[in-house]
């Protein structure tokens, strides 16, 4: 294939020049935490997939996948599709989009790749508005995955018949196949979603720094904190069954689902990363992933929330920060992003303060 010239330098990501041998990381997992995720095949689709084809535009190059259902595809059945901004810089933002889930008891999500680089919030590439971010190379991974960048799984009718394919894991694989034949040696990388994206950062956190082990990385999860319904198991069942996501769980991780939350995950990330940095961006009362999704009030979820997150930052209160704001508007985008603000910091400067490392990346939440 006329790709594979350019793909065969994806494993150079796993690549660590400044390493002399026998050194540990500067940044990473420890070995223990590599091995246990290999093990539990976290990294089982790095360099197995190659897109159809490439696509060049004025501001962006698509790649698109052949739908298969042993590797990147969207729910039912139509390409996957990868962007790609670059604009020579030496950092990387690597950007899960939203678009909702889907298990049995509820099915509402993306059904079918976009291409392109969305120009909003997070990705816009206009640096009066976006200083800090737009100055970063872009890959855009779009969602029609339905379990958020985290599934494995093919679900199929009585007669045997493929109904929906949860890629989760192959299409973030497969993306990040590209962003390491593009950028295989980037400064440092920030791995950010939103909504769904946001629940695909938990995960993909481990995905990322497979790909990437030896560079600083940030993680900006925006509106998917990792909760669920105490007492609603429908999600968590989801997870379970129908995305298979379970499975990737580390093995010294297995209470990581404990009360049915997501959260573990996340600081299990943080005591093997000792360098790693997460922030959660949220509504405290988000009527889309506690109303719509969880079935929850807004108070419900907002106790929920809290309860999860106040155990992470309580365990790493120097490397996980929250930006939560009052009030029930799904993701810092919709919240208006731009002039976002809580307690004299804006959203765009506590996003700079925290790649810079500086003292007003806190912990604040109104």
């Amino acid at each position: 294939m006329a790709f594979a010239a350019s793909f065969g330098v994806a494993a150079c990501g796993h690549d660590e020049p400044w390493r002399e041998p026998g050194d540990a990381p500067r940044h990473g997992f420890d070995d223990a935490a590599r091995a246990e995720l290999t093990a539990a095949g976290v990294d089982k689709y790095f360099d197995r997939f190659e897109p159809e084809k490439a696509l060049t535009y004025s501001d962006f190059d698509a790649y698109v996948f052949t739908p298969r259902d042993d590797g990147p595809t969207c729910m039912y059945g139509s390409p996957f599709r990868v962007s790609v901004r670059d604009v020579g810089a030496e950092d990387l933002l690597i950007y899960l989009q939203g678009g909702g889930a889907c298990w049995s008891d509820l099915c509402a999500a993306n059904e079918d790749a976009s291409m392109g680089v969305q120009p909003i919030g997070w990705t816009d590439a206009d640096p009066d508005r976006n200083p800090t971010l737009s100055q970063m190379n872009v890959v855009f991974v779009a969602y029609c995955d339905g379990s958020v960048f985290s599934g494995d799984n093919l679900i199929r009718d009585e007669s045997g018949k493929v109904v929906r394919r949860h890629r989760g894991l192959a299409n973030l694989s497969a993306a990040l196949d590209v962003a390491r034949s593009r950028f295989p040696h980037p400064r440092r990388v920030v791995l950010s979603g939103s909504s769904a994206g946001g629940y695909g950062t938990i995960l993909g956190t481990a995905v990322v720094r497979m790909a990437y082990p030896g560079v600083q990385l940030f993680v900006m999860n925006d509106a998917g904190p990792g909760v669920t319904n105490p007492e609603n198991p429908s999600l968590m069942n989801g997870v379970v069954n129908d995305w298979k996501a379970t499975q990737f769980v580390p093995a010294s991780c297995q209470d990581c689902f404990a009360g049915g939350q997501f959260t573990g995950i996340v600081s299990w990330g943080l005591e093997h990363d000792p360098t790693l940095r997460v922030s959660i961006f949220s509504a405290r009362q988000d009527a889309i992933i506690g109303g719509a999704f969880l079935k929850m009030t807004g108070v419900e979820f907002e106790k929920v929330l809290l309860t999860e997150t106040d155990k992470l930052h309580a365990a790493h209160p120097d490397r996980f920060q929250r930006f939560f704001w009052q009030g029930a508007a799904h993701t810092a985008i919709m919240a208006g992003y731009y002039d976002l603000e809580i307690d004299g910091t804006t959203l765009l400067e506590y996003v700079d303060a925290m790649l810079e490392e500086r003292a007003e990346w806190r912990d604040l939440v109104e």
